[in-house]
């Protein structure tokens, strides 16, 4: 029997590390890549504060899990038991390069280069391919990078030199609540954060912080106002851009949480307020994602009216009207 097998699984343990192997234990089984030599890739549409279109490729890179098992992370899926060596990420961002290329029809002006936990982790991607991969990158206009708050040091401002295309770094902040941070074992409080900005600010480059809509451990008549505090706090923070992802379970921990009743996925209503009020405070930056939008309501007479009309938001960056179903109004 192994070491997670131990692990109690009701009710969620309060130690980082326990929780971390408590997270670990209740993922569905794991799918590790058949070839660690070609990132998924796919093509989507940003837009500017003006509300411009941006063709936007995305690199999803594979290399060793994220180590801080955040509870409701997805992102575990498709990556490495151990380290791989280096010059790993330059030869896949190589492929994945000539794979964009030849699926576009449009020039794409952005790349966002995830990698399922932190580009800063220095046994995720290697300090010394940060050349090679500055140099793969010179035909974009931007770059957009993930990173842990606790990972942002002396290494982002030279990579950022290292480029042409601007650099962007995108944080998970979640939740501006440092007991709801442990809880969900980000392993960072606020103050991570805001030295993390400052530094980021400092060398000049901008940040993007990623906000839960009600996250596990927060009551959900608190979400909204919840949504809020965390969207003000990292505009104070200095974010060039934020965005809303609503909480979906799917990776088994929320699911447990949910039956412990710390958890429920907020329904459209909440999050179209959130996106709503959100606008009213962040103007031509804040985006949601539609991602699977749509399982968040169970009505099928507004179900894709809704979806279809805070898509419309993302690109406008206004209000629109509101719907009215007869069915579930």
């Amino acid at each position: 029997m192994g070491e997670e097998d131990s692990i109690p699984l009701n009710p969620a343990p309060s130690q980082p590390a326990l929780r971390s192997q408590w997270v670990r234990a209740l993922r569905p089984p794991i799918t590790r890549p058949d070839d660690k030599a070609q990132a998924n890739t796919l093509i989507e549409q940003e837009w500017t504060i003006e509300g411009n279109p941006i063709q936007t490729a995305v690199v999803f890179l594979i290399n060793r899990e994220c180590p801080w098992n955040c509870v409701m992370c997805d992102l575990w899926q498709h990556t490495t038991p151990n380290t791989l060596p280096p010059r790993h990420a330059v030869l896949q961002l190589k492929n994945a390069l000539k794979k964009i290329a030849a699926s576009s029809p449009q020039p794409v002006e952005r790349i966002k280069l995830y990698n399922s936990g932190s580009f800063f982790d220095r046994r995720a991607i290697h300090p010394q391919d940060y050349q090679a991969i500055a140099d793969a990158l010179q035909g974009f206009d931007s770059v957009v990078v993930e990173s842990h708050p606790r990972l942002i040091d002396q290494r982002v401002g030279e990579f950022a030199r290292r480029l042409k295309p601007s650099l962007e770094v995108a944080m998970g902040l979640e939740c501006a609540d440092d007991t709801v941070l442990r809880q969900l074992n980000k392993r960072f409080q606020l103050r991570d954060y805001e030295e993390a900005a400052n530094r980021l600010k400092h060398d000049g480059i901008a940040h993007r912080a990623f906000i839960m809509i009600q996250p596990p451990f927060v009551d959900p008549a608190q979400a909204q106002q919840s949504c809020m505090k965390t969207i003000t706090y990292a505009l104070d923070q200095g974010a060039a851009q934020l965005s809303l992802i609503p909480a979906r379970p799917g990776a088994g921990a929320l699911e447990a949480l949910q039956a412990q009743g710390a958890f429920s996925p907020p329904t459209m209503h909440t999050i179209e307020r959130c996106f709503e009020e959100g606008l009213n405070q962040a103007q031509g930056r804040l985006h949601i994602d539609t991602w699977d939008l749509h399982t968040f309501n169970p009505c099928p007479t507004c179900n894709q009216s809704r979806v279809d009309r805070l898509t419309q938001m993302n690109r406008l960056q206004t209000m629109l009207p509101a719907i009215h179903c007869p069915s579930c109004s």
